[in-house]
Order: structure tokens, then sequence, then C-alpha cells
């Protein structure tokens, strides 16, 4: 992007989890480029629910399968336990069956865009206050 097209600060904040750093990296510096900057990160579900226990984000993005199989549906429990929007950002072949289980967007990473993340966040920001 060039810097007139820079989107200006949006007040929503953004925990993003993931075990991959390369993913997790890329994901923050998309996020900043459709105008979030606050965004905070987690390495493991383990240390996303010691986040969530003191921080409320606006948003959740996870990763499913992290230090094991479920770990990310820990971290979406905890999320809707205090009323925050999930999505998985995920790699794992499974993801879509585990979306659908517990009715939780997504998107994969390899399909992973701009156009795709920014949808997925105004969709997600778009819920807040429904059930």
């Amino acid at each position: 992007m060039k810097n007139a097209e820079i989107p200006s600060a949006r007040p929503e904040s953004v925990l993003v989890v993931d075990d991959d750093v390369q993913c997790r990296r890329l994901i923050i510096r998309m996020l900043r480029e459709l105008g979030y900057r606050t965004t905070h990160e987690a390495r493991s579900a383990a240390e996303a629910l010691l986040f969530l226990s003191h921080t409320s984000p606006t948003i959740v993005l996870t990763d499913i399968v992290m230090e094991r199989h479920d770990a990310g549906l820990a971290v979406v429990a905890r999320a809707r336990a205090a009323g925050i929007p999930v999505a998985f950002v995920s790699g794992a072949p499974s993801w879509s069956k585990d979306a659908e289980l517990c009715s939780v967007p997504g998107v994969l990473k390899e399909e992973l865009s701009l156009a795709s993340l920014a949808k997925l966040l105004a969709d997600l920001i778009a819920s807040r206050g429904t059930p």
C-alpha cells in the first residue's frame, strides 16, 4: 500500500494466536495494513488463555492446531465466554469441520489475503452484540 492509502487507525484491538511465528507475524502485518494498530500476539493456547484472563480484546483470531490438536478450541471457548468475537485462521485441513461444529467463521492460511481478512473482521465486528 502507498502511504496515501493507509487506513486510519481502527479502535478495535485484535489478539492473534498462532504457534507459527511467521504466520502470526504475517497476520499482524496484514492487520496493521488494514488499520488495526492495537494488536496482541500469543504463541500458544496457554499464553492466549492467560492473556484473556486479564484483558479483553475486541476480536480473537486463532489457529486451531497448536500444541495439541484442539488447542484453538479452548481459546474459542474462553473468548466466547467473555463475549469476544472469534475466528479461525488455520492451515489445518480439518479447520472447516471444527469451525462448523462450534459455529466459528474462519479462513485457510493458504487463502489468506487482505481482502479475505478484511471481510472476516468486518463480519466479526458486525456480529458483536448478536447472540
